[in-house]
């Protein structure tokens, strides 16, 4: 692979498909900044964009993840629950996938990372990946012409917070090589807090989501400020161990955020593909829902 001028590395707040819904109008500070960053995305010409997700976790062990090689991806209906409006099992996002480049990615990462066992699937896109790209590339800029590549983040149960953020640290090199990198996931994510729980109790059969008594009543702010001073530290080698420390820190937030952790392992990977030269840069924030944080950070 051919150096190149180094892209930038994102962690964006991706959402569930209702942040599309134009009617919400406290989110539209959120939409007008994922569009900005679709911009500058457009605006740099990469190679491939490289997307982990909250919603595309490996099944397997540890060291094990898996790289979509799909084409002709098409968008998955995979909501967190049945929606009663059926518009928004219409929607579509045009977009492909690459095989040769997906190819190209696992042959690079394993050359990288000895320990890393890599399966090549085929499958349709994640809302996670969806539906923030249908706010960052507009109609009018479709079809992308460069593809994007869905890498599976670690199998997250593992509390892997080390090897997670050595995923990030091996492809980092990559921004180097005409590659941008997207982690989307959400840096606050509380499902069974940001719902109404007699609604949809049956729903939530899996214990992960019951938290518990939450003793903070501001966790959404308070944890999205611990993930930007993270970000925000100049100190790649101290950034890093900082946030692999989260793991084990009780004071912080992070267990009222992430009762399960797939929306958080996006961030540790973006931790990762930080560079030495690197300045950490956070979009202004003003978008919350309960248990939700809309937070998007930059690495450049």
């Amino acid at each position: 692979m051919t150096k190149l001028e180094t892209m930038p590395s994102y962690f964006i707040g991706h959402g569930g498909v209702g942040v599309l819904n134009t009617s919400r109008t406290y989110l539209d500070h959120y939409r007008n900044q994922l569009t900005l960053i679709g911009e500058e995305i457009l605006s740099l010409n990469p190679k491939a964009v490289i997307v982990t997700s909250g919603h595309f976790e490996s099944p397997h062990g540890q060291n094990k993840i898996q790289i979509n090689v799909k084409e002709n991806t098409d968008v998955a209906y995979d909501y967190f629950f049945k929606h009663d409006d059926p518009e928004v099992y219409k929607l579509k996002f045009d977009h492909h996938g690459s095989k040769a480049i997906a190819d190209e990615l696992a042959e690079y990462l394993k050359d990288v990372d000895k320990s890393l066992l890599i399966e090549k699937i085929e499958k349709d896109t994640d809302h996670g990946v969806w539906v923030p790209c249908k706010l960052m590339f507009r109609e009018e800029n479709l079809p992308l012409k460069f593809p994007i590549i869905s890498l599976s983040t670690l199998n997250p149960k593992y509390n892997n917070f080390n090897q997670q953020i050595n995923l990030g640290i091996s492809l980092s090199k990559l921004r180097e090589m005409g590659y941008i990198i997207v982690n989307l996931g959400m840096i606050v994510h509380n499902v069974y807090a940001s719902l109404n729980a007699s609604k949809v109790i049956d729903q939530f059969k899996n214990d992960k989501y019951k938290l518990g008594t939450i003793t903070n009543d501001n966790f959404e702010r308070d944890f999205t400020k611990e993930a930007q001073d993270l970000v925000s530290l100049d100190n790649i080698i101290e950034r890093r161990k900082m946030t692999a420390d989260l793991e084990f820190n009780t004071s912080s937030n992070l267990r009222f955020a992430h009762p399960s952790l797939e929306h958080f392992t996006p961030f540790l990977i973006f931790i990762g593909t930080s560079l030495n030269d690197d300045s950490g840069f956070t979009y202004d924030i003003n978008t919350y829902d309960k248990g939700m944080s809309y937070a998007s950070f930059k690495f450049e």
